[in-house]
């Protein structure tokens, strides 16, 4: 009878330990899931309201749908307006130098019918220059700096509003903007690499300063 009796009383310890056990695991189940819950929560509440420091900033690219022209003979590439057509490519000027011309469809070239001393601009739309020269006077940037600045006659004293040296591709360039030829404006870049020197000419009807610089930021040489 006794035996029987620790027999039962065992039995109804090891039923309430059980019963305990799965409490603290129901218990522990709960706290998990009301965790997982609170850190879903929080997440979806996060990623569907960002904060205005977090929304990214959209920038844009002034040359997107340009067209890229690459002249294998000067060892160069550069963007354009999508409406430029080339007018000319590698045209020899002299012995020594080479003009490639590209233009908007609608340039007009404006050029006095009398007299002379004039520079020769544009009645509307845009051209642009490249002039390559191997010129052999000419052996370093600053050579090509000094022979623009007190050597050349190509334009008149003060033609130009303002200049500014700048960087092409990795090399020191001179800019002159603002210039003021028979018609329109006209802007120039120049600069030298390896024993050739490389002009850009951009003429327009209009002021095209910015127009200007957006192609020099895709210049690039190939070789």
């Amino acid at each position: 009878m006794k035996q029987k009796g620790l027999a039962t009383f065992d039995l109804y310890k090891r039923g309430f330990a059980a019963v305990i056990v799965l409490l603290i695991i129901l218990v522990a189940i709960s706290g998990v899931g009301y965790l997982i819950l609170k850190s879903k929560t929080t997440s979806s509440v996060s990623t569907s309201a960002p904060s205005p420091s977090q929304i990214p900033a959209m920038t844009l690219n002034p040359t997107a749908g340009w067209k890229t022209y690459t002249n294998v003979v000067g060892g160069y590439s550069l963007s354009h307006p999508s409406n430029w057509e080339i007018q000319s490519e590698n045209l020899a000027a002299d012995s020594v130098t080479t003009v490639t011309i590209l233009q908007s469809a609608d340039f007009l070239i404006a050029e006095p019918t009398t007299g002379g001393g004039f520079v020769i601009g544009a009645s509307q739309g845009t051209q642009l220059k490249v002039v390559i020269s191997n010129n052999p006077y000419i052996k370093s940037y600053q050579e090509l700096k000094d022979f623009y600045e007190t050597k050349s006659t190509a334009y008149p004293l003060n033609f130009f509003a303002s200049s500014k040296e700048v960087v092409v591709d990795g090399l020191s360039a001179m800019l002159k903007m603002g210039g003021k030829p028979y018609r329109g404006t006209l802007e120039m870049g120049y600069f030298y690499k390896n024993g050739v020197t490389m002009v850009l000419l951009l003429t327009s009807g209009t002021a095209q300063e910015q127009l200007f610089n957006q192609i020099l930021s895709t210049f690039h040489f190939i070789n």
